[in-house]
């Protein structure tokens, strides 16, 4: 990883499954670079969740049937333990969906607090 660096609490991040390692790819701003991967984490907690789909991205891997980092959750960083006992789960799936969805199929629009763990899970304070 080009950009490996600890997290500082508080910044602004992106977090996105990554399918080959299962684990969770935590993006940061870079100067002069935008976005970039800086941790591979198995859990990590943000607040102001809030979903970030590319449309775009989401109708190139309907046609081409190729994996590609197309949604991710935007937040602040708070760190990498929390309870999961009061949480819901949230799924992405863009073959399905063109957004992050419920179990039940109805979108997901953001949340006080996101959380990555063996699945992406939130609630509201």
């Amino acid at each position: 990883m080009k950009y490996e660096r600890p997290l500082q609490y508080g910044e602004t991040v992106r977090v996105h499954k990554n399918l080959n390692t299962g684990k969770w790819s935590v993006s940061a701003r870079i100067p002069k670079k935008g976005f970039q991967v800086v941790a591979h984490l198995d859990t990590v907690t943000i607040h102001n969740a809030r979903p970030k789909v590319s449309l775009k991205g989401v109708q190139r891997i309907r046609n081409k049937q190729v994996r590609s980092v197309v949604a991710r959750i935007q937040g602040t960083y708070m760190g990498t333990n929390i309870d999961t006992s009061r949480t819901t789960t949230i799924h992405y799936n863009p073959y399905r969906n063109e957004n992050f969805t419920y179990t039940d199929g109805t979108t997901y629009t953001g949340s006080d607090v996101a959380i990555f763990g063996d699945c992406l899970s939130h609630f509201n304070i």
